[in-house]
């Protein structure tokens, strides 16, 4: 099923509802990408973003699509040419998130229809996101801008924006940004790196998840 026939924005609130953080999957294999995403459903997340600066991004997103269940988002982070874009739909990823602001490169996004994450550092790019029409902004990189950054950019932005933070984000350091009411966070090294066991990632996931429903306070 191609993404013009899902209801994109559903799933994406639905998967958020039950925990919005995305799992940044940077420099996964195809062969072991299907066994780490089984750690980390378990360990509660609900979205998957293998960066194409992987190897073999491609397959390993279209290994996750056809191996996870239904409900869990799966698509391509440091996505930055338009051509892949098409490549992405191709094999029915729905989730793209983007290191910065492209306008032409957004454009083809939002054609597809695909959960959009779009990198933003400046209150200029992320008004130029929302006026596209965008699912979230990414604030990036979150441990150079700061939470108080993240404060000022939401009383400024329409109400209802998703905001996530992304870059430098652990399980002890995200109380600063729960504060001030971040939408949610994009997870890397301190969650997935090559070579890190699948049990580990597991325990680590479920620490991610418990912080963060704690600090929600659910």
């Amino acid at each position: 099923m191609k993404n013009q026939d899902k209801n994109l924005t559903k799933m994406y609130e639905q998967a958020s509802s039950k925990l919005p953080l995305v799992a940044i999957l940077r420099g996964v294999k195809p062969e072991e990408v299907c066994e780490v995403a089984d750690a980390l459903i378990a360990g509660g997340f609900t979205m998957l973003e293998v960066p194409m600066n992987s190897p073999e991004p491609l397959k390993s997103i279209e290994l996750l699509r056809k191996h996870c269940p239904a409900d869990i988002l799966v698509g391509a982070g440091t996505v930055l040419n338009i051509e892949d874009v098409k490549k992405l739909n191709d094999i029915n990823a729905e989730l793209i998130v983007t290191p910065n602001f492209n306008e032409e490169l957004v454009k083809e996004v939002m054609k597809y229809n695909f959960v959009s994450l779009i990198g933003c550092f400046s209150p200029s790019e992320c008004f130029s996101a929302v006026a596209m029409g965008v699912t979230a902004i990414k604030v990036f990189p979150a441990n150079t801008l700061g939470a108080n950054y993240i404060k000022n950019i939401k009383a400024v932005l329409p109400v209802g924006t998703q905001v996530l933070a992304v870059g430098g984000i652990d399980p002890t350091n995200m109380k600063p940004y729960t504060d001030v009411a971040v939408d949610g966070f994009g997870i890397a090294s301190s969650l997935y790196k090559p070579g890190r066991a699948v049990d580990e990632i597991k325990k680590i996931a479920i620490e991610f998840t418990n912080n963060y429903n704690n600090l929600k306070g659910k």
